[in-house]
């Protein structure tokens, strides 16, 4: 467990299966958007195909990006379209709300590239456990149809299924089955 400070208006990109929690929720007004393997696979063959490796491959764990004055208001205005688009969201016209995603995504990345070129990092010997689930999640989200055998990401991963199995354990509570 780490924990991270914020004030302010901010956006908290936690990683898929990262658990997370607010020690003091009562101040806060937030706004969770969860993006599943779909999207990202839906986008495969598009310039955001490794967009979700850019956005979680801060290795410190939960990168906060804080918003500045100017920052605001184009943050507001895409969570409130895509909140929109939600109200009237059904599968066969997904277009208008993934386009909506898709510009969150870029306009994050823009954040992050302009306001931290250089993240903290961590002094908890996370960091290479956290690198291995990424790629784990990479290679699963990639080849789930014909990979199946956690001793077969182990191997592409150059790791040992019992090393795999103990760190996925550590960190999701899960076994990679």
């Amino acid at each position: 467990m780490q924990e991270y400070e914020f004030a302010g208006p901010c956006l908290i990109l936690a990683p898929p299966f990262r658990p997370f929690t607010f020690l003091d929720p009562s101040f806060l007004t937030a706004t969770a958007i969860q993006f599943s393997n779909e999207f990202y696979w839906f986008e495969r063959n598009t310039p955001l195909d490794n967009c979700s490796n850019h956005v979680y491959s801060n290795e410190c764990g939960l990168p906060i990006i804080h918003l500045e004055t100017q920052d605001i208001v184009p943050v507001q205005s895409l969570f409130a379209s895509i909140y929109t688009e939600f109200e009237v969201y059904t599968p066969p016209n997904r277009e208008m709300l993934f386009t909506y995603l898709k510009a969150l995504l870029v306009h994050t990345l823009r954040l992050m590239s302009a306001h931290h070129p250089q993240p903290h990092q961590p002094s908890n010997g996370f960091h290479a456990d956290y690198a291995v689930l990424r790629h784990l999640m990479t290679l699963i989200n990639n080849n789930f149809r014909t990979v199946k055998r956690p001793s077969e990401y182990a191997d592409l991963l150059h790791i040992t299924t019992d090393a795999l199995t103990k760190t996925a354990r550590k960190y999701y509570g899960k076994t990679v089955t």
